[in-house]
């Protein structure tokens, strides 16, 4: 079976700055899929940034758009692809069992000091701005347990893209919904 023909998709949680987006981008390229990123999905279809329907609508309304408009389309796809999610959309115990019935949940852990680094002049992100220093941990540390009910977990600290890419394929390879189609070879 080719898989642009399997329903299965693929995943990546973490937190704000864990690299969700890069490493899906990467990935989607060696394994020749879509890349669908949820914030961006979001964003097209209301015409708004993420940071603006935070402040005009609020967050309860962007995370109702989250589960509603985006991730259950994404699950009804025909088409295998990749889905890069925001980082509070795994924080919804349906998200998580949309995401479980509908694919494989891999979470991207990247140490909370790193990624602090990484966001310290981000202006984009409206949960940053709101959860500044201590606030911010506190916020990753309640989302963990969350991140954790994935079905892998990959360390992305201190690692490269192409690194981090070669561990998903190791494990898609080992999976019968991806198995045969990770055989490409990654530089």
């Amino acid at each position: 079976m080719d898989r642009k023909d399997m329903k299965q998709m693929l995943f990546l949680t973490g937190f704000m700055g864990a690299g969700k987006t890069t490493v899906g981008k990467a990935l989607g390229k060696v394994l020749a899929l879509d890349v669908l990123d949820t914030d961006q999905l979001i964003e097209t279809s209301s015409g708004q940034s993420v940071r603006d329907i935070f402040k005009i609508k609020g967050e309860p309304f962007f995370r109702r758009c989250e589960e509603e408009e985006t991730l259950r389309a994404l699950a009804k796809r025909d088409k295998q692809a990749i889905i890069t999610t925001g980082g509070g959309l795994v924080v919804s115990g349906t998200n998580r069992a949309i995401m479980k019935k509908s694919g494989i949940m891999i979470y991207l852990h990247c140490d909370i000091e790193r990624i602090n680094n990484r966001l310290l002049h981000d202006t984009t992100r409206p949960l940053l701005q709101q959860n500044p220093g201590q606030a911010f941990v506190k916020l990753y540390k309640s989302r963990l347990p969350y991140y954790l009910d994935a079905d892998f977990v990959i360390d992305t600290t201190m690692k490269s893209v192409p690194l981090i890419v070669k561990e998903i394929i190791f494990i898609l390879d080992r999976l019968p919904a991806f198995g045969a189609s990770c055989e490409q070879e990654i530089n």
